[in-house]
């Protein structure tokens, strides 16, 4: 009786969701404590509405945040080896800048247009200026922009070998901190 009372209270906290199935989700496995990330993935919002419905079997607890954030806390675990799955949306941002060599001068950066055809046209025309200017145009997937170029720095480093390997004085920033619009 006490599965089904809670299967039931998990499918009323699955249906009060706000999934956008038009969405990309980061999806991350994290167990234990202290908590490690076993795995992460990107899925269409589809696919997070059919996995999360499938998780209410299996969840003690589904939770979204003000940020849109989706945890779910996965039943039947030893104590100190709790599983949480979190769905955190993503979209994709274009990174305009040059590379220094040492560093990167960033010029601007903005989320990606969602419509693959605007997107296709957004990123030639952005190519042309950004290669007439010896620059180069790079996209990265992230919640916010700013973690979308750290995301890109990170690689940026691992390609040059340069651990210090960041931002230019002259980058352009002032974007970086503010919510990316739909």
């Amino acid at each position: 009786m006490t599965v089904t009372t809670d299967h039931a209270r998990m499918k009323e906290a699955f249906a009060a969701l706000d999934i956008d199935d038009a969405a990309t989700y980061r999806m991350a496995i994290a167990e234990g404590s202290p908590v490690t990330v076993l795995s992460e993935d990107q899925m269409p919002g589809t696919t997070v509405r059919a996995l999360l419905r499938a998780q209410t079997w299996l969840a003690s607890a589904i939770e979204q945040d003000a940020t849109g954030q989706i945890s779910v806390r996965l039943a039947g675990q030893i104590a100190d080896r709790k599983r949480t799955c979190t769905f955190t949306k993503v979209r994709e941002f274009i990174i305009v800048g040059q590379c220094q060599g040492t560093g990167y001068t960033l010029w601007g950066i903005a989320p990606a247009p969602t419509n693959p055809a605007r997107r296709a046209a957004v990123l030639e025309e952005i190519g042309v200026d950004a290669a007439d200017a010896f620059g180069s145009v790079n996209t990265e997937f992230g919640a916010t922009p700013r973690e979308a170029l750290d995301k890109f720095l990170a690689d940026m480093r691992e390609q040059s070998g340069l651990d210090e390997y960041g931002l230019t004085a002259d980058s352009q920033t002032g974007s970086l901190d503010e919510a990316p619009t739909s």
